[in-house]
């Protein structure tokens, strides 16, 4: 195998509110390092993000898989800042400020700091007594752009997409309180609010690995060019990759508008959206067709992504691309989509999961704001099954974190659990699409019902079991007494683990409480990044790693190996059965409160007191082959119940209780729960399977003496 081209979109794990991603653009030979082409930072999270910028940067550069224009360091060739909320520039803007002031901080510290380089953007040194010329391009939309307070980009002359300027990073040096600017840090372009004027070029059609704007057409306005780009082929074939087998990232909407003709308006989702979410810039990955296929055949359609699009411009790109939903024809799927707005439920319009059919859908996640959504998650939930058993034997929704709303806390003395108290500008979790929401609410509950349908047409096909519809389930549980959010969280939780393969111990809750704040120290298990490789290769396109804060290496999550079937072991008497090991997060044991101030705490003790060992070590038989994913508040203790899609709601006395790794039991192995079932059955001959751990226990002998 020869050498290929491939984009790497490092999705980070933030542990704050917001989105950000690394990509990319890599030469990669048979063996040893990739080549690093074109380097991409979109969005950096809020406050608290530049953090995990600032290490991921670190950690690739260390990493030994790639070599770099500038040797051993990464420098941002563009940075896209998708829209001005928050939780998408400041990480960006304070990774550029700290840059600065560690710099600042040095002996002798320099004479001034207008001429100092942020050491992670590239710069063209200048001739001998004149400054620096910034490279790296800054890519934003106008809406919003703070110009008053805060760590800031400011430029002298106004930017517009046909002449880039310079831009001036200003902040407060906490220490002096003094201004601080550092003059020509980079360059921006900025795509206008209103529609670019005649011929003024727009970033819309831009290719950002190459920087090459959409041409001009003499015959046509800006808008009429890109508006004229009816389809992906026409675009990749406008404004190509500068050599063939390269793959493009093109911006394909930004301030409102799309590229292609604007599609009919149809109503599917949420109406409600901000003016700053609206102006979101949207990219995807795309690699033209080789050059000997016929010349009609369209790029693949590797990785969407939107930063908080809205769903009428979300509709508009879907239309645009023409895609329909077939996996494995070029053209017709998206192998990886990222959900816009952190999976809110207004973006990602349900008819983008039906057109693009991705394998994987990305989900960056705060604990804020009930992102990921359940109103999107009980559609994935249908559309996960909607296809056919290989489709739903994957877990496609990659979250950045475990959701936060489906955290239990339990007292560790009474085993009592109730689900987290959320604070109440997070607690923002609505129900009323469950039997509300006016027309919308109807055409969402139409449309989940429509795809739950379908799904459990295919899963009875395939596996004789059914799937309810959810609005079947809720008006149960609504007759009962059950409240709308103790329902939403419960079904959710009780199918997570089929869903995604992100655990409950990669959550920002984990670890220690910060003094006064409630915020918690983030364990070594929180995910440090998901990184999606884009390929121009059916078998390789869309392949999922996962990076953990505590690990050296990334984990495989797709295309994984089929497992080898272990080998037949003999039967005889039960105490001759396999010893069941627990996986190392399951098997834990109650700790001793304590109380400081009004708060109970989890005491380092690793002997659980005597009235509640028993106990313990019962609920570890039961629980010694299940996933049970626990972890330690100080506060709380908790944990997460993962039970299969069809299993009720089980009690308390089915759960573990869950503490932090310091009190793990010892290794060694746990039996399973003693004693034979009643009656004295046929003997096993190998070889025999155990079938999901479970028991199948005859009234009379078996038919035969395989299981199957």
């Amino acid at each position: 195998m020869g050498t290929k081209f491939r984009v790497d979109s490092y999705h980070l794990g933030l542990a704050v509110t917001g989105d950000a991603a690394i990509h990319l653009f890599v030469q990669a030979p048979a063996t040893g390092p990739a080549t690093v082409l074109t380097s991409i930072l979109i969005d950096g999270g809020d406050s608290g993000g530049q953090a995990r910028l600032r290490d991921t940067i670190a950690q690739i550069q260390a990493s030994g898989k790639y070599t770099f224009p500038t040797p051993g360091t990464l420098k941002f060739d563009k940075v896209v800042i998708t829209h001005w909320d928050k939780d998408h520039w400041r990480g960006i803007i304070y990774a550029m400020k700290e840059d600065i002031q560690v710099q600042m901080t040095v002996t002798p510290p320099p004479p001034s700091a207008v001429d100092l380089e942020v050491r992670f953007l590239r710069y063209q040194p200048g001739a001998i007594g004149h400054p620096r010329t910034p490279q790296t391009m800054f890519y934003f939309p106008a809406q919003g752009w703070p110009q008053k307070t805060g760590p800031l980009l400011v430029c002298t002359t106004k930017p517009t997409t046909a002449d880039p300027a310079d831009a001036n990073l200003r902040f407060t040096n906490e220490t002096t309180n003094k201004t601080v600017q550092v003059n020509n840090v980079c360059r921006v372009r900025m795509e206008p609010l209103g529609e670019p004027n005649n011929k003024e070029p727009s970033l819309i059609g831009l290719n950002l690995i190459t920087g090459s704007d959409l041409p001009p057409v003499a015959s046509k306005t800006t808008v009429q060019n890109y508006q004229g780009i009816t389809s992906p082929k026409m675009l990749v074939t406008a404004n190509p990759p500068a050599v063939p087998g390269h793959a493009g990232i093109y911006i394909i909407g930004a301030s409102y508008r799309t590229i292609g003709p604007p599609p009919p308006f149809h109503i599917v989702d949420e109406p409600h959206g901000t003016a700053k979410n609206k102006s979101s810039i949207a990219c995807m990955i795309m690699w033209p067709a080789p050059a000997a296929s016929p010349p009609l055949t369209p790029p693949r359609l590797s990785h969407y992504f939107a930063g908080d699009m809205h769903w009428q411009e979300e509709n508009a790109l879907v239309d645009w691309t023409g895609a329909d939903g077939t996996r494995g024809q070029r053209g017709r799927w998206v192998a990886t989509a990222k959900t816009s707005h952190h999976a809110s439920k207004t973006s990602t319009p349900t008819n983008l999961m039906s057109a693009f059919n991705p394998r994987h859908v990305i989900a960056s996640v705060g604990a804020h704001y009930s992102h990921p959504s359940w109103e999107l998650i009980f559609y994935l939930r249908g559309w996960q099954w909607n296809e056919d058993a290989a489709k739903a034997s994957l877990t496609p929704l990659l979250a950045t974190q475990f959701p936060y709303y489906l955290v239990k806390q339990r007292d560790p003395i009474t085993l009592e659990e109730i689900w987290i108290p959320m604070p109440s500008r997070a607690d923002s979790m609505s129900v009323v699409y469950l039997d509300g929401g006016a027309a919308v609410g109807t055409t969402y509950r139409t449309e989940v019902s429509t795809m739950y349908t379908q799904a459990a047409a295919v899963l009875k096909e395939d596996s004789a079991v059914g799937l309810t519809d959810p609005w079947t389930d809720w008006a149960k549980a609504k007759a009962s007494g059950t409240d709308g959010k103790t329902w939403v969280r419960e079904r959710i939780a009780s199918y997570w683990n089929e869903l995604s393969p992100v655990p409950s111990s990669a959550h920002t809750y984990d670890g220690s409480r910060c003094t006064g704040t409630n915020e918690l120290v983030t364990p070594a298990r929180h995910l440090a990044w998901l990184r999606i490789e884009s390929h121009d290769d059916d078998a390789l396109d869309g392949s999922v790693y996962v990076r953990y804060m505590g690990d050296t290496q990334d984990s495989v999550v797709w295309p994984t190996t089929p497992p080898t079937p272990p080998a037949p072991v003999p039967v005889a008497t039960p105490t001759q059965l396999p010893p069941v090991v627990a996986a190392p997060d399951t098997l834990l044991i109650p700790a001793l409160a304590n109380v400081l101030g009004n708060h109970t705490t989890i005491s380092p003790n690793p002997t659980p007191p005597a009235s509640t060992s028993q106990r313990a070590s019962s609920q570890r038989a039961k629980v010694a082959s299940r996933e049970a994913s626990v972890w330690q508040l100080a506060g709380w203790s908790f944990s997460w119940r993962g039970t299969d899609p069809d299993e009720g709601y089980r009690g308390d006395d089915e759960e573990v209780v869950g503490v932090s790794s310091l009190l793990k039991e010892p290794a060694g192995p746990v039996l399973p729960p003693g004693g034979p079932p009643l009656g004295t059955p046929s003997p096993l001959v190998a070889p025999y399977y155990y079938i999901c751990s479970s028991v199948v226990q005859y009234e009379a002998p078996p038919p035969s003496t395989t299981v199957k």
